[in-house]
């Protein structure tokens, strides 16, 4: 049975990794800023003067003093103070961005190893591309997209028309660029331009040029519809992870390669009034069209 001394010393090594990440050496912080909560772990070169420290507040701001000019630096493109304290490292989570910073030479003297920060998907809202120094150490996440290959008005007349073994044009598909938008599952408010290269199967994704918001981007379709119409989507029902850096353009060749041919995607036809069909893309002519499989019978009434 362990003494009272083992014990006491075991509550202290515990109480040293409180603020530990279960990914390993990072130390955790955490702010609260205008943008949400964010969490910030760093992992550090240094003499051994940190890890020697018992008491975790005082090693916490040994670390901290050493990532010093990486915060400043994050700072500055986040617009935001960042007023760090220690707290755990939380897992990755569906509603936060996650980027890694991994500086070149980090194995060799570097003040820190690595650092990883957990961001609000609300915060690219109000983000500029990150400035080249910074951006060539960064690393983000992919997150699951969803893909809208086409949004087009369509006649009621038409859609009622819609039946299994039908064929339904893409409008978008025959337009010299091939306009499509990818936009966040976890946050759907979010949506990035990007072309369509169906020659090549790949999404390339439009830079942002400036430090404006985010906002839901336009439909190709921006008429009111009538009230013989509506707005209809064509979307891929398989979702795409997708990095951050190239939904944003901010990297250097903001590509997403499919990874198939267009014909092996299954898609989805829907309105506001939900789902109307599922059918697969195929060539036509010099574009593509849905040949439909199945009418869904969940779909609101016009």
């Amino acid at each position: 049975m362990p003494n009272e001394t083992e014990t006491a010393a075991s509550a202290a090594r515990r109480g040293q990794q409180d603020s530990r990440s279960p990914e390993g050496l990072l130390e955790g912080f955490h702010a609260e800023t205008p943008l949400g909560s964010v969490a910030f772990g760093i992992c550090t070169n240094d003499d051994g003067t940190a890890q020697a420290v018992t008491d975790p507040c005082l090693r916490a701001a040994l670390r901290l003093g050493r990532a010093e000019a990486l915060i400043r630096q994050l700072e500055d493109w986040l617009g935001v103070p960042l007023d760090l304290e220690p707290g755990a490292m939380p897992p990755p989570r569906d509603d936060h961005l996650r980027v890694t910073w991994t500086p070149p030479g980090s194995d060799t003297g570097a003040a820190v190893k690595k650092a990883v920060m957990h961001l609000p998907l609300d915060a690219l809202a109000h983000l500029a591309a990150p400035p080249a120094a910074l951006a060539a150490a960064m690393r983000w996440a992919a997150l699951p997209c969803e893909v809208m290959v086409s949004n087009a008005l369509v006649p009621h007349r038409q859609l009622a028309l819609l039946e299994p073994g039908g064929l339904m044009l893409v409008p978008a598909s025959f337009e010299p660029f091939w306009r499509c938008q990818a936009r966040l599952c976890a946050h759907p408010a979010l949506a990035f331009s990007a072309e369509l290269d169906a020659g090549q199967q790949r999404l390339i994704f439009e830079p942002y040029a400036s430090n404006t918001a985010h906002q839901p981007a336009a439909h190709p379709a921006a008429e009111t519809p009538a009230a013989d119409a509506e707005l209809v989507d064509i979307v891929l029902r398989q979702r795409l992870p997708i990095a951050v850096d190239r939904l944003t353009g901010w990297a250097e060749q903001p590509l997403f390669e499919l990874g198939r041919t267009l014909a092996a995607f299954e898609v989805e036809i829907s309105s506001p009034r939900g789902v109307l069909a599922h059918g697969d893309l195929m060539p036509v002519g010099n574009g593509y069209g849905v040949f439909v499989r199945a009418i869904t019978t969940t779909q609101r009434q016009p």
